[in-house]
């Protein structure tokens, strides 16, 4: 098929006069050489020529053999990854849904095109937010890898660890550990225990222990990781330095939050300067030093480094994962902590459909989103609306994380506080009271969340003039908040002005 003379004017423009041989081809001989030339193009890392050409070619072949057409479809193929180089997310998953159901009829399920359109698909999904959809193509796409490919081969292995990864951003733990033993065991056979590959796995084995509270085990895998990494790669190694990333932010899950914050200060900058200061491994790391900050409530450093990380992360495209969205709902926390509650509200506000596009309505931190909301609400003496959202909310919570769950009891203790200030006391008081020995059986007597129902439930009493009895729980929070908190921490002091004025409430009554 000889291409239009028009088309091979086309192509020589955009692909520049470096190919211009290939678009002579084109012209003089047919579409595949022009198919070959794009795909130079894109081997050279040439994007932006490379689209335009894939583009022009795409249409020539569409009007000239059919959009369906074996040379067509693989043009479409080249070009969506090409989209992917680019970093254009949305438009890659746009055509990769439009296309892949022609290629896989057309070239066949297993056929490399296939294959490549099928995890630029879930790859781009990944890259969006969007992990159970991701998690339903690589269930299609590993299968199809292992049969035409091989169980060994490096595409099959790297499909593996991506939708090992798109598990656990879902919190699918249990699947997904016995698939990365496996793949840690392959990766050892294919490339050897110090190939990088097989450490990156290992470094995710660490992190995977680490989160599912086996905090010593974590930590003693990544410590061997960092070893090989060091010795195998070399101390500025991005592996090695996810490595100390890593292990920085678990000395502050070990009992002592403060315990992360120094090393993680004196990591960054090196970070920066190695990796870059918007490089993903930065970002984290400074995510890390807002949890160990939020957890020691050093709620103006918090606010401080939050927003300063989400704006380093508004200039990564496609930043849209859980760690920069986790760093979105640390920052309205800690507005709300220093009472900021008007600029609170309007962030969660926006952070909630993002949080609900990317991970589902049923994700943990999509619920959190929403309880915060309500506790904004209720600081903001928006009562009604804290009680209608929290009514709404805590159906979800009991069925999807349990009525015993620390995130369920806090929704009910902001819903006593609404009903509370409507003037609700008694039913405020009877939800206070339960709540109480349901949060004293599940998190315990000594927890910060039980004292502070403990408090509220003294507050409730003392607007219902039982002076003695609110003054038995406000002591017993005072003494509990002095122990956990020390005396000068706001709740502390809060129970303590409470204690004094029902001291003498009670003795004239």
């Amino acid at each position: 098929m000889k291409l239009p003379f028009a088309l091979a004017l086309l192509l020589l423009y955009t692909l520049g006069s470096g190919a211009s041989r290939a678009a002579e081809d084109a012209a003089d001989d047919t579409g595949a050489k022009a198919y070959e030339a794009v795909k130079t193009q894109l081997d050279a890392q040439k994007y932006t020529e490379a689209e335009t050409a894939a583009q022009a070619l795409v249409a020539a072949l569409t009007q000239e053999q059919g959009a369906e057409a074996e040379l067509t479809l693989r043009t479409r193929v080249v070009l969506v990854d090409v989209k992917h180089s680019l970093g254009k997310t949305a438009e890659v998953i746009a055509q990769g849904r439009q296309w892949l159901p022609a290629a896989a009829r057309v070239l066949g399920a297993a056929d490399s095109g296939t294959l490549l359109l099928r995890s630029l698909l879930a790859r781009s999904m990944v890259a969006a937010g969007q992990p159970a959809a991701a998690e339903q193509e690589f269930r299609v796409l590993i299968p199809l890898e292992e049969k035409a490919l091989g169980p060994e081969d490096r595409e099959t292995l790297a499909s593996h660890f991506r939708f090992i990864r798109v598990l656990c951003t879902q919190g699918k733990f249990k699947e997904a550990e016995p698939l990365l033993h496996r793949l840690m065991a392959a990766q050892t056979r294919v490339y050897g225990a110090d190939a990088e590959e097989t450490l990156n796995t290992r470094f995710f084995w660490g992190v995977l222990l680490s989160k599912t509270d086996r905090l010593q085990e974590g930590t003693q895998e990544l410590r061997q990781v960092a070893a090989r990494c060091a010795r195998s790669l070399g101390d500025s190694a991005h592996l090695t330095l996810r490595c100390q990333a890593a292990l920085c932010a678990l000395l502050g899950e070990q009992g002592d939050p403060g315990a992360s914050v120094a090393p993680l200060r004196q990591l960054i900058p090196t970070l920066a300067r190695v990796l870059g200061p918007e490089h993903e491994t930065t970002l984290e790391a400074r995510f890390n030093l807002t949890v160990a900050l939020n957890k020691l409530e050093k709620w103006r450093e918090c606010e401080q480094e939050s927003r300063a990380l989400l704006a380093a992360a508004a200039k990564v495209p496609d930043a849209e994962d859980q760690t920069m969205l986790e760093s979105g709902m640390m920052h309205a926390a800690s507005l709300s902590n220093l009472g900021r509650n008007d600029e609170a509200a309007r962030q969660l506000q926006e952070l909630l459909p993002r949080m609900t596009h990317a991970f589902g309505k049923e994700h943990r931190r999509t619920l959190q989103i929403r309880y915060l909301q309500a506790a904004v609400q209720e600081a903001l003496k928006q009562d009604a609306a804290a009680e209608k959202a929290c009514r709404s909310l805590l159906p979800e919570q009991t069925r999807l994380l349990g009525a015993a769950d620390r995130d369920t009891l806090r929704t009910r203790n902001v819903l006593a506080l609404a009903i509370l200030n409507q003037g609700q006391e008694a039913a405020a008081t009877k939800e206070l009271r339960q709540l109480l020995a349901d949060a004293e059986s599940a998190l315990g007597a000594g927890n910060a969340t039980t004292l502070l129902i403990c408090y509220n439930l003294a507050r409730s009493l003392r607007m219902q003039k039982q002076y003695p009895e609110a003054l038995t729980h406000a002591r017993r929070a005072l003494e509990g908040q002095t122990k956990l908190l020390g005396k000068d921490h706001p709740d502390t002091q809060d129970s303590q002005k409470m204690v004094d004025q029902l001291t003498k409430q009670a003795t004239k009554a």
